[in-house]
Order: C-alpha cells, then structure tokens, then sequence
C-alpha cells in the first residue's frame, strides 16, 4: 500500500480498528442471539456475518502490507475466541431453561457442560490447526515462513520431521525434487476442501441458521460432531501425507530427483 494511503508508521492503525470493531460485531451479535425472537436473531446474524467480514478484511490488509507478524496472528485469534466466549455464554443462557429436544425436562446446567466442550475441546484446537496447516500449504507453495506454534509442533510430529528433512537437505521446500514436492502440493490443496468446514465463515453461517431456525443447539453438536470428526481427518491425512513423502525422500540420493 502507499504511503500516500498508509503514512509511514500507522499501516497498523486500520487493521487494528478492524479487530476492534469485529470483536464489538461479536458481542452484539451475541447479546441478540441469546433473545429468541425472529427478528433479534436475524439482526444477530447480519452482525455475525459482520463479525466475519471485519476479521477477512483485516487479514488481507496485513497480507498485502506484508505485516503478517506472530503478534497480528494472535490478535486476530483473539478477536474471534472473544466474539465466541460471549456466542457461548448466550446460547447457554437461552437454552438452559428450554426443554432439551424430545423432552420436557430443561437443558439446565448441562448446557453449559455442552458449551464449554464446544469451545475448549472442539472450537479452539479446530482452528488452530485449520490455521496452521494452511500456513505449512504457503511453506510448501511460496516458502513462506511458518509461524512459531509449538503447540502445533507436538501435535504433528511427521510433518516436523519432514519439514527438518527437508530443510538439512535442501534448505527450502523450493529447492526439493519437484515431483515430492508436487505430491505434498496436491495432497495439501485436497485438505484445503474440508479445512473449509473448520473455517470461521461456515461457523457463522451454521450458528446463524440454527439461531433462526429456533434450534442453537445444532450449532453445539455441529461443532462437537461434524466439525470434530474433520478435524481428525485433515490431521491424520496429513500426517500420513507428510510420512509418505519423508520416507521417499529418505531413500532417494539427495541429489537425483524422486522417482
């Protein structure tokens, strides 16, 4: 971006305006999620794709100012885990005194049991490696610099090996036979498809429905199930992935390409 546009030192200033107002999208859309009437949650979910639309402008302000940092990354997953702590505690607070479907009893407290198993064992571990593994597709695309997660370093041992491997050997995935290296490219490009689902952009469209439709609850088990079972298998896809190629590479001269 110019100058003229971003004066030298304040390139920052509107990517961090956009965090703020997505976050005050976020609430907002949550205080109205929480109400269960038509019109409230169709406000909500005119916020909720607000809340979304902020977070991609802000994310390809900084991509093509080049000011991707490990500091903007966290803000940005901050920006989206604040927007959600408040989704959660609404839809907590709107369907613990209604009837769990099929029944007459109340959800009650086990809503929130439901609620904090979305967030914290499904929600932030599905983002944070839909995340990751589209910074390691730029790696092997662009040579890219991956950002530092070492979370996310013990949770794909295969893929380190590899990306080490590749490295010693060739110093950027740029430089290895062209053939392995199409391979991880291909293999990777397939799991961008069902890395979709675990995006923020689906979230917010399914929330939004099933808030409408009456039933947030769907929302939860989408989460909890759907989104669960993606995430187990873009993990073990890729890190088969990443062994296959390890192994070929392994056993082929590091001078002559993969055959």
């Amino acid at each position: 971006m110019s100058d003229s546009i971003h004066p030298q030192g304040s390139t920052r200033f509107y990517p961090d305006i956009l965090a703020v107002a997505a976050v005050a999208f976020g609430v907002a859309a949550a205080v109205l999620f929480s109400y269960t009437g038509l019109w409230q949650n169709l406000a909500g979910a005119v916020l909720m794709m607000l809340f979304a639309m902020s977070r991609i402008a802000r994310e390809r302000m900084l991509e093509k100012a080049g000011e991707v940092t490990q500091a903007s990354i966290m803000l940005d997953r901050w920006t989206a885990y604040i927007g959600f702590f408040f989704i959660y505690v609404s839809l907590g607070l709107r369907l613990a005194p209604q009837p769990m479907p099929g029944t007459l009893t109340p959800w009650g407290g086990s809503i929130w049991v439901l609620c904090a198993a979305a967030a914290f064992l499904c929600h932030s571990p599905q983002a944070r490696l839909r995340y990751y593994y589209r910074q390691v597709h730029h790696w092997w695309s662009e040579g890219r610099e991956l950002p530092a997660s070492h979370s996310m370093e013990k949770h794909t041992p295969a893929f380190q090996q590899l990306r080490e491997s590749l490295i010693q050997r060739y110093g950027s995935p740029l430089q290895m036979p062209e053939e392995a290296r199409r391979q991880l490219l291909d293999g990777s490009l397939h799991l961008q498809r069902p890395a979709r689902l675990l995006s923020f952009e689906v979230r917010a469209l399914v929330l939004s429905v099933a808030c409408i439709a009456g039933v947030p609850w769907v929302y939860l088990l989408f989460e909890i199930i759907v989104l669960c079972l993606v995430y187990v298998y873009m993990h073990k896809s890729h890190e088969a992935l990443c062994t296959k190629v390890y192994r070929q590479i392994m056993q082929s001269p590091q001078d002559e390409n993969i055959v």
